[in-house]
């Protein structure tokens, strides 16, 4: 029963938001191989891999056939990657000494929220047709701009565990956002620290916690971390560190 429980829970994450489902996949990929090979646990595998597929293909299938209708094209998840791609990755992003300004001014070029960028949307022929453009025109950048492209991998890495008081500010009212972005360091940076050690200390509960926490990480650096996509990693993180003292 529990299994089948988590393999339902991990399909809703997948589809409510695919980076944490993916991390929740290395967890329980890191839990099995913990366990060894044998009939019991093959027989919980294939428990959890039904329990996973069959709720999220029907998700999946709802979803794309809404999202046909209304869009034209049968997206599976979501449309945007390619204009957060875009608003992430570009010559600005390094270029600039305000990153914030930086930030918002790319945001305002080329989000459809904006009338110019809307304008542009829907001579593209929709949104769909539009976020595709983004990343395909910023796909074409970092394939001439591998060592642009791997600095802003490393700062966006960073940027997720050690934020900068522009990113607090960006949205709302920008108030303490220093001292935000210094608890957030703390939290971020000692976290992580405690993970890895007591990963290496062999600690099972650290192991799955970074197995959660890294695959997350690493699939969001591709893009500009705010708040609103790195909160969730907190909590785990604060508890880690919590845990060494």
């Amino acid at each position: 029963g529990g299994v089948v429980f988590v393999g339902i829970i991990s399909a809703f994450t997948l589809f409510v938001n695919p980076l944490l489902g993916v991390s929740c996949l290395a967890v329980v990929a890191i839990l099995f191989l913990s366990r060894g090979w044998n009939a019991k646990n093959a027989k919980c595998a294939l428990a959890f891999g039904l329990s996973w597929a069959v709720p999220l293909t029907f998700l999946l299938g709802i979803w794309a056939h809404r999202n046909y209708v209304e869009l034209g094209s049968a997206v599976l998840l979501r449309s945007n990657a390619g204009l957060e791609l875009a608003l992430a990755n570009h010559q600005g992003a390094l270029e600039g000494n305000d990153p914030s300004k930086v930030f918002l001014d790319r945001l305002r070029e080329i989000d459809p929220v904006y009338d110019g960028a809307f304008d542009a949307m829907k001579a593209a022929g929709g949104e769909v047709q539009y976020f595709h453009m983004l990343g395909e025109e910023t796909k074409a950048w970092i394939t001439t701009h591998p060592i642009a492209f791997t600095k802003l991998l490393f700062r966006h890495l960073r940027e997720q565990f050690a934020p900068e008081p522009w990113q607090f500010a960006v949205f709302g009212s920008g108030k303490l956002s220093g001292a935000k972005s210094a608890i957030a360091s703390i939290v971020g940076v000692g976290g992580l620290a405690s993970l890895l050690w007591l990963s290496w200390k062999r600690n099972k509960p650290a192991i799955y916690c970074l197995a959660f926490v890294v695959p997350c990480a690493l699939l969001t650096s591709p893009f500009q971390p705010v708040p609103r996509y790195t909160y969730l990693l907190y909590p785990i993180l604060l508890f880690s560190m919590a845990s060494l003292w």
